[in-house]
């Protein structure tokens, strides 16, 4: 188990690797995500997920608060709980903000679609890497995998300013110029709240190595 072994009892142990499961939940919820966008999946698959993330997340809460984790644990394990959990809320925030209102201008719309699409996949690729912290056990690659998602989340800020010239740039009104940067504000915060969980995993992991 490599520095897993520093998490103190069995308790903490389970709850740690049993987060996973949100991370695996928002993984499913990103690659709906990209069904929705192309007009194949309804966004209340997306719901489904998410509710049963929330029904996931209170459960570790509770076994967290309810003695299975030592004390001085509690407030950043109640944290990561809620971080992991934002990722899939936020998926169905950005699905439901897509769905709510049609570009009418063909151009417009297969921009704002192919920005959406590429930040999804920096949404997946940290995905990939928060699943990775959970399971590595060697502090030195937990390091590169928060390293690894702050890249991501850079990458993910020049899709952002990108879409937000776009709508300034674009002649259009104010329902579909709003539309675009609330698609651009949305999606920069889903992988913002990829690279707080990765900091958060990070700051467990070196709280219990050192």
């Amino acid at each position: 188990m490599g520095i897993f072994s520093g998490l103190g009892g069995i308790g903490e142990q389970r709850i740690f690797m049993s987060a996973r499961k949100l991370i695996e939940t928002s993984q499913k919820g990103s690659r709906m995500f990209d069904q929705v966008v192309a007009g194949s999946l309804d966004i209340e698959k997306i719901h489904a997920l998410k509710s049963q993330s929330y029904d996931d997340a209170s459960n570790l809460s509770n076994s967290i608060t309810s003695g299975a984790v030592s004390p001085n644990l509690i407030p950043d394990m109640l944290s990561l709980i809620n971080l992991e959990y934002k990722v899939i809320d936020l998926l169905f925030v950005l699905a439901k903000s897509f769905k709510r209102h049609r570009l009418d201008n063909a151009v417009h719309r297969r921009y704002i679609t192919d920005q959406l699409v590429a930040n999804n996949r920096l949404v997946a690729r940290s995905l990939e890497a928060l699943y990775a912290m959970h399971t590595v056990g060697k502090i030195d690659e937990i390091k590169k995998l928060r390293n690894r998602v702050k890249l991501l989340e850079e990458e993910g800020d020049e899709i952002k300013e990108d879409m937000l010239s776009y709508a300034y740039s674009a002649k259009t009104d104010y329902k579909s110029f709003y539309h675009m940067t609330d698609l651009a504000y949305l999606s920069d915060d889903l992988l913002d709240s990829c690279e707080d969980t990765a900091e958060m995993v990070a700051n467990i992991m070196l709280s219990i190595a050192t």
